[in-house]
């Protein structure tokens, strides 16, 4: 697959190249938009294994029968999936939304007062907010847990701990909304 990748990156620069310098454009746009299409169809192969595979019922899904259609539509491989994601399914919902509806409103509203009232150390106060953007979210996964765990919220069942104040789109918004105000 590597080598196709290669193959498909090198071709395409090389017809581009080739084309602007040397050949006229009638004959360069049908040659690129085909290894163009030869591309995308190849790099599209596991998307339709995976939709015909998933719509296969269970005793026809083997690595020989891989790339046929399959005999009949079935959707029970779809109900099964649903019905063990649905729990987690609804949790990443309950922490999502929050975050993200709490997450905007506060960086807008930081942004806004960062952008229209003016205090000593504002900037650096900004400036700190910028480049906390760029911490990894990754590298803070552990004291955070570490945290939540000596606070008691770590695996706890109430809804309390579910929202998440920090994250990289309230610091975006932030952002955002400050640049936005200063430049009018």
């Amino acid at each position: 697959m590597g080598a196709f990748l290669t193959f498909c990156v090198v071709s395409v620069i090389f017809l581009t190249l080739l084309g602007q310098v040397i050949m006229t454009r009638w004959f360069l746009r049908p040659v690129l938009y085909a290894l163009l299409i030869l591309c995308s169809l190849f790099f599209l192969m596991p998307v339709y294994v995976m939709l015909v595979t998933s719509l296969k019922p269970l005793r026809e899904v083997t690595l020989e029968r891989m790339w046929s259609l399959p005999s009949t539509i079935d959707f029970s491989s779809y109900q099964i999936a649903f019905e063990k994601l649905a729990p987690n399914l609804m949790n990443s919902l309950y922490l999502v939304i929050p975050a993200t509806l709490l997450s905007a409103v506060l960086g807008a509203m930081n942004g806004y007062v960062l952008s229209k009232w003016r205090f000593k150390g504002s900037e650096v106060v900004f400036t700190l907010m910028l480049f906390g953007i760029f911490i990894p979210y990754q590298s803070i996964l552990i004291p955070l847990i570490q945290f939540l765990r000596e606070v008691g919220l770590y695996n706890s069942s109430g809804f309390d701990h579910r929202i998440l104040l920090w994250s990289p789109f309230g610091s975006s918004q932030m952002c955002g909304m400050n640049s936005y105000l200063q430049s009018r």
